[in-house]
């Protein structure tokens, strides 16, 4: 028996076993005054398996028997791969959306139709889901509808919490039957609200600056005395209008403000398409070493594994923004890394961060 992890979608994105979804008050200038809707996935836990990585496409609200109703409210074309397994204690922000006000009785979720997992013996596998919860879509997806209740106020934020319930999952003749379910922003309990964005910087404010999310809307940024600022080409990290950031912190869900742990100025010189992964060191090679993957973006996943080579010309650096070099690389370390795809399942470094414990 496989466990249910849990999804939210609110004005911000918040676990990967939680989505969560709010609105706020604006205007849509056609006279449909609407709320800004945000995602939220978090996860329960598994016995079973130690990972457990499926790709989401989109999320959607809409009602029951009225096809025209749905609002999309995350979307990743080239699909984000998240492992809900390594969020049972976290729900993760993933995007903010807007929407209409009024009441929601349906969500839908399109999602890769196989899910990667390794078991607690460390075997990966892959496991293709039941065609018969949702509806097959083309280019290997399927869309799973499930109930929810949800009110969005043009006037305040409201959350959507959908539970990836792995505790009801099961094998149904060789394939994973899923378990989705609505959870109330008040069942999400002690889970962290964390944030693992990117966007440019539209604004720069007294206390932060202001993000724009590859979905066009706009959240707030809140930096302290204690976020790490990096950049990616180890210039001096001076934030400003127009730069391309990743941003880690966490999420006040009243207020849908972020509150920067690190930002990392990204190198917009670089032209070359680069993937980005993150994930844990599980294996140690001559020039290479095997990543466990915690997260992927735009990238097909076969495997939960991933086979990760570096050269003389890979740039390394710690979380803070370092120096960092090879011989640090540890087993059981998290690192986030950005390359270039050179056959299926291997990944050329440009940049590999290592997330170095004190």
């Amino acid at each position: 028996m496989m466990t249910v992890r849990q999804l939210a979608i609110s004005v911000l994105l918040l676990s990967v076993l939680a989505a969560a979804l709010t609105g706020c008050g604006g205007g849509s200038g056609t006279g449909v005054r609407s709320g800004s809707v945000g995602v939220y996935v978090t996860d329960d836990f598994s016995q079973q398996f130690s990972q457990v990585v499926f790709t989401l496409y989109r999320i959607e609200v809409g009602r029951e028997g009225d096809a025209n109703s749905f609002h999309t409210v995350f979307e990743e074309s080239g699909g984000l791969a998240l492992d809900v397994r390594a969020l049972s204690n976290i729900a993760q922000f993933l995007s903010v959306g807007a929407v209409p006000e009024g009441v929601y009785n349906r969500a839908r979720i399109t999602v890769a139709d196989q899910i990667q997992v390794t078991d607690a013996s460390g075997t990966p596998q892959t496991l293709l889901l039941d065609a018969g919860v949702g509806t097959p879509l083309p280019s290997g997806q399927l869309q799973i509808e499930f109930p929810i209740q949800l009110t969005v106020a043009a006037s305040g934020n409201t959350t959507l919490v959908v539970d990836f319930d792995l505790p009801s999952f099961s094998f149904i003749n060789g394939v994973v039957r899923p378990a989705l379910r609505h959870l109330r922003e008040d069942q999400l309990g002690n889970r962290q609200r964390l944030a693992e964005i990117e966007g440019v910087i539209t604004e720069l404010t007294s206390s932060g600056f202001t993000l724009r999310l590859r979905s066009g809307r706009l959240v707030s940024v809140e930096t302290t005395s204690q976020t790490v600022i990096t950049a990616e080409d180890s210039s001096t990290p001076t934030l400003a209008v127009g730069q391309r950031v990743e941003v880690e912190g966490t999420v006040n869900m009243a207020t849908m403000t972020i509150t920067a742990t690190c930002v990392q100025i990204e190198d917009l010189d670089n032209t070359t398409e680069l993937k980005e992964v993150k994930g844990v060191v599980v294996q140690l090679g001559e020039g290479q070493f095997t990543l466990r993957l915690k997260r992927a973006r735009d990238f097909t996943l076969l495997n939960p594994e991933l086979v990760i080579t570096y050269n003389s010309q890979t740039r390394w650096k710690s979380e803070e923004g370092q120096p960092a070099s090879p011989n640090l690389l540890q087993v059981g370390m998290e690192v986030e890394v950005k390359g270039v795809v050179q056959t299926q399942g291997v990944l050329q470094a440009h940049l590999i961060e290592l997330e170095i414990e004190d």
